[in-house]
């Protein structure tokens, strides 16, 4: 009869281990913002025109940006009265 082999990690020593190794990962991203971030004077939206117009589909594409943030906000009544309100997120970045 076959025995199950032991483990010598312990479900609690599996959950620090990829604590630390979250943290890890959390340390050299932070790292590396703080290392190059820029002011918001560099920023690519401070940059733009001053003009309020929007030219689509060039304003609807995405931007030179390493980040982009896309967004929608709805308000919703029902027939009773009852108002829902909504908001869909999405942040990517590249």
């Amino acid at each position: 009869m076959k025995t199950k082999p032991q483990s010598n990690h312990s479900f609690a020593s599996v959950i620090i281990k990829m604590t630390l190794i979250m943290m890890l990962g959390l340390g050299a991203w932070l790292s590396y913002e703080i290392v190059y971030l820029q002011p918001a004077d560099n920023w690519f939206e401070i940059k733009a025109k001053t003009s309020s117009s929007v030219n689509l589909p060039k304003d609807d594409a995405p931007h030179l940006g390493k980040m982009e943030w896309w967004y929608y906000n709805g308000h919703l009544w029902t027939e009773s009265g009852k108002t829902i309100q909504l908001s869909l997120h999405n942040l990517y970045g590249y």
